[in-house]
């Protein structure tokens, strides 16, 4: 971590920049934490509970998202009640955990002027995590080849995304 994100104090002594240590929607240090698990936005909720819905009958209970387990997302191991390691497992937390992560910091209100983003936009930008999620065998997980992605936005979406800056 050691200040490898431009946010929080890094931007604090520089004098054109200072606002953007404090969260515009909170009020808080806007530090990595803040960011992709605190930040009152509608994103890092509607996200991690999405998340944590996909993950449910797929692998043991949904372990507690912290900055530790976000970054350490990789080296995640479950094991069933014998102790030997769940097939696939590890894959579908580090993948969810990863992208979800990912798609708040995309999202995050950055900037003075940024309009609160909308729950519908929030959820569907991260529904496609998985791609085609229905059509996946059921021993998905232990395949090696599941592709990874988001769907395509439609033109409204763009446009949206566009229009209060994201990417």
């Amino acid at each position: 971590m050691h200040n490898a994100h431009r946010v929080g104090n890094y931007w604090k002594y520089i004098p054109e920049c200072g606002d953007r240590a404090i969260c515009q929607m909170c009020g808080e240090e806007d530090n990595l934490e803040h960011i992709l698990i605190k930040c009152r936005s509608p994103g890092p909720e509607i996200i991690w509970k999405a998340a944590e819905k996909l993950w449910q009958g797929k692998g043991p209970n949904w372990p507690e998202i912290s900055i530790g387990s976000i970054l350490g997302c990789g080296l995640m191991r479950f094991e069933d009640e014998r102790g030997k390691e769940k097939p696939g497992t590890r894959r579908l937390y580090r993948i969810l955990v990863s992208k979800s992560a990912y798609t708040i910091w995309k999202l995050r209100p950055v900037g003075r002027n940024r309009p609160r983003l909308d729950p519908a936009l929030v959820y569907n930008t991260w529904a496609g995590t998985l791609d085609d999620e229905g059509s996946l065998p059921v021993n998905w997980l232990k395949e090696p080849r599941v592709l990874v992605g988001r769907r395509a936005l439609t033109e409204s979406q763009i446009q949206y995304r566009s229009s209060v800056g994201i990417g």
